[in-house]
């Protein structure tokens, strides 16, 4: 389910060691967005499990931000 965007690539970060944000520049503004998932641990992207998306943010270091923060507040139920 891997979308590729020649304009917007994305840059996948890691949350800990079995989450991670699909980091997407959303605009030419700087602007990003993104999803949260969980590795199944395979190297295949494609079978990481989606837990939620990131809305647009002002820049690649709040759209993290919101990512860890909002981790935080699925985990703590």
């Amino acid at each position: 389910m891997k979308q590729e965007n020649s304009r917007h690539p994305e840059t996948l970060v890691p949350l800990d060691d079995y989450y991670y944000l699909k980091l997407q520049a959303a605009d030419e503004q700087g602007r990003y967005t993104g999803e949260v998932v969980r590795s199944n641990g395979s190297k295949k992207d494609d079978q990481a499990t989606h837990l939620f998306d990131v809305p647009i943010q002002p820049n690649a270091e709040a759209a993290e931000l919101w990512a860890v923060n909002a981790l935080r507040a699925y985990r703590e139920g």
